[in-house]
């Protein structure tokens, strides 16, 4: 099921950027938990790492989608 693929994927995620410093696996990992079930957490780690890349608009484009999920949980 969908929410159960997305909370081991964001382990897998927080795994490769947390313990193995890993930004290419992390964002890999992270995109996924996207494609099934978008989460905060997500959004805001795939923003980060973005921006810690040095790539502002990739990062822009995640916070943009944050905002979006904000919005829609009003």
């Amino acid at each position: 099921d969908g929410t159960r693929g997305a909370r081991l994927w964001g382990m897998v995620a927080r795994l490769a950027r947390e313990r193995l410093r890993d930004a290419e696996r992390a964002i890999q990992a992270y995109g996924r938990v996207v494609a099934l079930e978008p989460t905060t957490e997500a959004l805001e780690a795939l923003a980060k790492l973005h921006l810690d890349r040095g790539e502002p608009a990739r990062a822009a484009e995640w916070l943009e989608r944050r905002l979006e999920q904000a919005r829609g949980a009003e």
